[in-house]
């Protein structure tokens, strides 16, 4: 997709660092696991949230979140975008922290619509709306 470096921020370096090795080289990971790592790293454009959501995010999490959320991105005119794949709460604290620093944020219930979309194709041979999923997900009605 382009994108690079890739920053993984958790708490356990030791965890990071095993999924950074799984990750080909070329993928350019960075680990963000203290403050100053968060303040040296490029601004980020894309972000993918995977913080259990029935739980608060770790305090020691919080300001390297802050930090990498809150830097400027330069005048390209694109929008930074959080792309959440917890599915409850609708809106996450993750979201609403992305949100207060501007970013647009996506909620993980539109990811569970565009996996049944492909996933039921893949299944069937069939393509159905992804306006009929996103209903059907979201319990609203056709």
């Amino acid at each position: 997709m382009g994108y690079s470096p890739l920053y993984l921020i958790g708490r356990n370096r030791k965890s990071l660092v095993n999924v950074q090795s799984s990750l080909p080289p070329s993928y350019n990971v960075s680990l963000v696991t203290e403050p100053d790592e968060a303040t040296s790293a490029l601004p980020a454009s894309v972000a993918i949230g995977t913080i259990p959501a029935d739980q608060p995010i770790d305090e020691k999490i919080v300001p390297l979140l802050e930090t990498m959320l809150g830097k400027e991105r330069g005048g390209d005119g694109k929008q930074a975008i959080l792309l959440e794949m917890a599915y409850k709460p609708a809106v996450t604290a993750l979201m609403r922290l992305a949100t207060e620093k501007g970013w647009k944020t996506v909620q993980g219930l539109e990811v569970l619509a565009g996996q049944g979309v492909g996933q039921f194709e893949l299944w069937t041979g069939i393509r159905p709306l992804l306006g009929h999923a996103r209903k059907a997900v979201f319990g609203e009605e056709l």
